[in-house]
């Protein structure tokens, strides 16, 4: 036995091995059934018996079948999270690491820039207009 999927305008609707249903019409290779909810709709016969035994048995396997599948994905998915977990110290010794060569480029950079020393080629730094060069002229306010 397996799942019974029907269509209808609002959507898709699947019924489980082992769903009651009653006979509604038997048209040979289909059937029209309802459901406990008087959901009607068409089933193939070969989806369909009327012993209440094998549809019980169908309804365990089914059952069984979920709760394995439920039990297996909850293992892969701690699996996955204990993974993760191992690898969050991981993480955070790369960021230390990371943080600690940018420091330490900073630092190794301190000076290095031209503009954070004193003029190198001169002793003292004065504006040009103060060493009275030759080619400045400086006149006099008295006649002569």
């Amino acid at each position: 036995m397996e799942r019974v999927v029907v269509k209808s305008d609002s959507g898709v609707t699947g019924f489980a091995p082992g769903t009651r249903v009653k006979l509604v019409e038997d048209r040979g290779e289909k059937l029209f059934v309802t459901n406990d909810d008087n959901i009607r709709f068409e089933a193939p016969s070969d989806k369909v018996t009327n012993d209440l035994d094998l549809a019980a048995l169908a309804a365990r396997q089914d059952a069984q079948s979920q709760q394995a599948l439920a039990q297996d994905m909850k293992e892969r998915m701690d699996a996955y999270r204990a993974g993760k977990e191992k690898e969050i110290p991981l993480y955070d010794q790369q960021q230390r690491e990371v943080e600690a060569r940018r420091e330490a480029a900073a630092n190794a950079a301190k000076g290095n820039n031209p503009l954070d020393r004193e003029a190198y080629h001169e002793k003292v730094s004065y504006p040009w207009w103060w060493h009275r060069h030759p080619y400045i002229y400086v006149r006099s306010s008295s006649k002569h």
